[in-house]
């Protein structure tokens, strides 16, 4: 049974015997708790401290943006896979936030080689705030503008910090992005 059926499954017995508690694991569930990060370090099958982590809140002019960014690189040659997420809602066209998360990539490398610093990242970024644009009905792209800069200054932190405490694989990444065609 795939999730969705299961998820359904489980609602639908939830209404039916309320009395009834229900749970639900997944291959995951201990990594959960570190929300994003634990996401990533999951998929990768890598250490948690590998994972590039940030969380925080930024005042804009349209007020606090809270943001979550976790990202590394696993394999060079595989193309990105970016989770991205708004007040709790997948985004899959992304936007602005997504932006955000490149545009802290590449201010961290010192490169403006977008398509570059994305080959073999594993990131998910997750931001909430008050008002939110989307660019489409299904509202599965942010168009808030106010939401890049601080993804770019939270995914900008998450790999300083990082690159402190793995300076091995910091160094390997700046040279794999120097040396990539």
């Amino acid at each position: 049974m795939n999730r969705t059926r299961l998820t359904s499954v489980l609602e639908d017995l939830a209404f039916l015997a309320p009395s009834l508690t229900l749970g639900w694991r997944f291959a995951g569930d201990n990594l959960a708790c570190e929300g994003l990060a634990g996401r990533i370090a999951s998929r990768l099958a890598v250490p948690l401290p590998d994972v590039a982590r940030y969380t925080g809140t930024f005042e804009t002019a349209t007020g606090p943006i809270d943001v979550e960014v976790a990202l590394a690189w696993e394999n060079y040659n595989h193309h990105p896979t970016i989770d991205s997420f708004v007040n709790l809602f997948r985004t899959r066209d992304h936007g602005a936030h997504v932006e955000g998360l490149i545009d802290g990539i590449c201010d961290f490398l010192g490169t403006r080689a977008r398509q570059r610093v994305q080959f073999g990242l594993t990131a998910a970024v997750a931001v909430i705030l008050t008002d939110v644009k989307f660019g489409n009905p299904a509202k599965d792209r942010l168009d808030s503008e106010e939401a890049q800069a601080p993804v770019a200054e939270a995914t900008k932190r998450a790999l300083e910090a990082w690159a402190l405490a793995r300076p091995e694989h910091a160094k390997a990444l700046r040279a794999r992005i120097r040396t990539k065609p």
